[in-house]
């Protein structure tokens, strides 16, 4: 059964356990925004910029070498799209395959979490120099 063969190959060595990844951001006021990830085996870790799934070492070294102290949002998501696009299997970006969201504060000092539209992606896209695909 699933349930088994699930416990067997978690205890088994060699093998990768069953189970996700994630990543989560937040705000505090001790260390402000905040984005964190964990990983299948439980363990979790604070980052300045980080990417999991596929094609994360690429994205990760990609960061480590762009990432700056004090960007601006603008910054932030330029820097967000460029990683994203140097680790998918195209040159031609769609913005209806991708989505972005950041989180902010608004002016009465309230979190808000911001997904872009296909729009919004759209512009990201083309401000980066993406030569973006059409849809079908």
């Amino acid at each position: 059964n699933a349930e088994y063969m699930g416990q067997r190959y978690t205890q088994v060595g060699g093998q990768r356990p069953f189970g996700a990844a994630f990543l989560f951001g937040g705000w505090d006021k001790t260390f402000k925004f905040q984005l964190y990830s964990s990983d299948p085996s439980g363990n979790f870790a604070g980052w300045k910029a980080i990417a999991i799934g596929k094609n994360h070492v690429a994205a990760n070294s990609f960061l480590k070498e762009n990432y700056q102290e004090g960007m601006t949002m603008t910054q932030g998501l330029d820097l967000a799209v460029k990683a994203l696009c140097k680790t998918i299997d195209t040159t031609n970006p769609s913005p209806d395959k991708l989505e972005i969201m950041y989180m902010t504060k608004n002016e009465a000092g309230e979190l808000v979490a911001k997904t872009l539209n296909e729009k919004e992606v759209l512009e990201l896209l083309q401000r980066n120099n993406f030569q973006v695909k059409q849809k079908e």
